[in-house]
């Protein structure tokens, strides 16, 4: 039997981070001796190409030209970014099709041409591949939305002061809902840190906000307190001390336990020096 569904869900996992990128289930006229019918079958797209590498092909042809030879119709196929492809291998331990049957029906891998390419549908997913998934998956919740120190301040995510407060913010960039084009308000798809002077103290925060709104912000765990003139005898350590602290395992307990984007649960993972992101927010909450 064809290999198609195994050779889609192995390659696809070699993109992850890229949305260009999506595993394709979908319906394909058969040729040849199966002209006439319709099986079906699993690719990976990437903008307006199609890679299939199903039974040792490396086919890689235009979008538009393999979807007219193969009849394919947008309408019946499932699109799956390398994330929700993982999660359905781990789910359901076998390489799909997951939400259409593929049963071929009268009117697939090259497309096919011989009984023997036509995709076998539900193969299990072996150990040794099924330890890479996990390891892909690890990842996935690991790293998948890195936060780099140099995300901050940038654009539309300059650092601000919020409005009627004494408070200042400064938001990182990654966005997802603004790839998407899409807007929840209610969401909060990114992490903020904020300065906020009281008194002669200042407190350092992190949080939770919608990206494009500037609505929805929580702020999470404990504040880093420190006063104006302990910041200013050595800014470096002080905010080098809050950077750390605001983003260990406990506070991103707290940011990832609500952040959301597109419906979905997502995850942060805050792994750089946050110093100077620290550093230029108390610097501007201070008027410095």
């Amino acid at each position: 039997m064809g290999d198609c569904y195994p050779a889609g869900g192995r390659l696809i996992m070699n993109f992850f981070g890229d949305k260009n990128h999506k595993l394709v289930h979908g319906m394909v006229n058969g040729q040849g001796s199966l002209e006439g019918m319709r099986y079906g079958h699993c690719w990976v797209e990437s903008k307006d190409t199609v890679l299939d590498h199903s039974n040792g092909k490396k086919l890689e042809i235009p979008t538009r030209v393999y979807y007219a030879i193969g009849g394919v119709d947008p309408a019946e196929c499932k699109y799956y970014t390398p994330k929700e492809a993982a999660k359905f291998m781990s789910e359901e331990e076998h390489w799909g099709p997951w939400e259409m049957s593929g049963d071929p029906v009268k009117l697939n891998e090259d497309i096919p041409e011989e009984q023997k390419e036509i995709g076998d549908k539900k193969v299990k997913i072996k150990n040794k591949d099924m330890k890479n998934l996990k390891t892909f998956e690890a990842f996935i919740n690991e790293a998948a939305y890195k936060v780099p120190a140099s995300d901050f301040g940038k654009s539309m995510w300059k650092y601000y002061q919020v409005k009627g407060e004494k408070t200042w913010r400064v938001h990182c960039e990654y966005a997802i809902d603004q790839v998407k084009g899409d807007n929840d308000p209610e969401e909060r798809d990114v992490v903020f840190f904020e300065a906020m002077p009281i008194n002669n103290d200042i407190y350092i925060k992190i949080g939770g906000i919608n990206n494009l709104k500037k609505s929805n912000a929580s702020t999470y765990g404990k504040n880093f307190a420190t006063t104006p003139e302990e910041f200013g005898e050595d800014p470096e350590s002080v905010s080098s001390e809050a950077a750390k602290f605001l983003t260990d395992k406990d506070h991103l307990k707290w940011i990832n336990k609500n952040a959301k984007s597109e419906g979905q649960k997502i995850k942060f993972a805050m792994k750089d020096d946050y110093t100077e992101v620290i550093k230029t927010l108390v610097n501007k909450a201070l008027g410095r």
